[in-house]
């Protein structure tokens, strides 16, 4: 429990950072929950989504190798912090925590880097990393003490598969896809419109691909 703010800390640091890192190149997705809610709201292709997915399932799995070649005691001993239920929590307090935070997480990024919105608030570009990370942080204090928070189903996946832990796995899928299409298309179709931001309005017909939401806008 007391490793939870430590735990968020770290995530807000590495999140800001990879996402400076990648925008610019692939949207800076990194999160299969990310680029299911692109996908579902028409800013990438199903063939684009279906390589970052695997991309970033792959980049999961090296990652959490590198982890327990580097520290191998501490991995073990954190049961290479694959996602595990607290002994009080339930299932479903797990799978809704997830879809909950994911919902709220996924929100904050369509709206960080949604160009429209930027066109009229000159700071939001430059701190979209900073509130996704934000984000992620409260996510875990949050969670942490729970499920050891998801919110990223390539995350619990990389682990689970070089640790071999795989209680209860279903939910850092299930809630994660959940909770990211539901805000996804929550923003796509409200908040995106001006009806919740009183921002300049979307064209209501433009295709797949053309939304003016940062670099991850792809046709192919």
């Amino acid at each position: 429990m007391a490793q939870a703010p430590t735990c968020a800390s770290h995530d807000l640091l590495l999140s800001s950072t990879f996402l400076l890192a990648a925008v610019h190149h692939t949207g800076g997705h990194l999160n299969p929950a990310i680029t299911f809610a692109m996908l579902l709201a028409g800013r990438v292709s199903l063939l684009r989504a279906a390589v970052y997915i695997v991309c970033q399932l792959v980049g999961a799995i090296v990652g959490s190798s590198l982890t327990l070649a580097i520290d191998p005691l501490g991995y073990r001993a954190a049961l290479g912090a694959a996602n595990r239920l607290n002994v009080w929590a339930t299932a479903g307090t797990a799978l809704g925590t997830e879809i909950l935070l994911t919902a709220i997480f996924i929100f904050v990024v369509f709206a960080a880097v949604d160009q429209a919105r930027g066109s009229t608030a000159a700071h939001l570009p430059v701190l979209a990393p900073l509130a996704i990370g934000v984000t992620v942080l409260l996510a875990h204090i949050v969670a942490v003490p729970i499920d050891g928070c998801s919110i990223n189903p390539a995350r619990s996946f990389g682990v689970a598969v070089v640790s071999g832990v795989w209680s209860e796995h279903w939910i850092f899928w299930v809630g994660p896809l959940i909770g990211g299409a539901a805000a996804g298309l929550l923003y796509e179709y409200f908040g995106y419109r001006a009806f919740v931001y009183s921002g300049p309005k979307e064209d209501v017909h433009r295709k797949a691909g053309a939304s003016p939401a940062g670099p991850q806008e792809y046709t192919v």
